[in-house]
């Protein structure tokens, strides 16, 4: 498994802890479509609904290339769409230690900036609730036109998720059949 790969890992797992534990959001989806927004057509990684039923929404980006690719992206859409065609709460860009410079330099000023609180070895970052946290090295502007999700479209992101609660057994399966289950480094 690449570094590249263990970094989207471990911050996959960290922004979930982070969206439920610390924001309290009742649902987190992996890469799903922003449900009812036809202006919204990016494929996020993570996406939360917090306990207002509005929704948050993480970009992790492990390379500096995919961060200046998809801050750019992400700035011509809010320019674009931020207020009354914008459907989600708060947007975050979730990054290792040694991006969040770079990530403070073109991420977007209404976007939040996700990651660890202080240096961390990439090995150090144990599966499960952890001593070493996520924190906000930015916060994201709140959009204020941000509509509620509607109870039909809650559910059916909540069965769109079944399948990647399956591909993340699977993967746990896999990673405890190596060996692996404790940390995301594998040897």
């Amino acid at each position: 498994m690449t570094a590249a790969r263990q970094w989207n890992l471990a911050l996959r797992w960290k922004v979930a802890e982070w969206l439920r534990y610390e924001c309290q959001c009742s649902l987190i989806a992996f890469e799903r479509p922003a449900v009812s927004s036809d202006a919204w057509t990016f494929r996020p990684d993570v996406l939360a609904v917090e306990k207002g039923r509005r929704l948050i929404e993480v970009e992790i980006k492990v390379s500096k290339a995919d961060l200046l690719a998809d801050a750019k992206k992400h700035r011509a859409a809010i320019e674009q769409h931020f207020g009354e065609h914008w459907n989600h709460w708060k947007k975050y860009f979730a990054v290792p230690p040694e991006l969040v410079e770079a990530a403070r330099a073109v991420v977007p000023a209404e976007c939040g900036i996700l990651s660890f609180a202080g240096e961390v070895e990439l090995g150090a970052i144990v599966l499960g609730p952890s001593r070493i946290p996520l924190a906000a090295r930015r916060g994201a502007k709140a959009n204020q036109s941000a509509q509620r999700i509607a109870w039909p479209a809650l559910l059916r992101m909540a069965q769109n998720q079944s399948g990647t609660v399956v591909s993340l057994a699977r993967e746990a399966a896999r990673a405890a059949a190596r060996g692996t289950a404790e940390t995301i480094l594998t040897p």
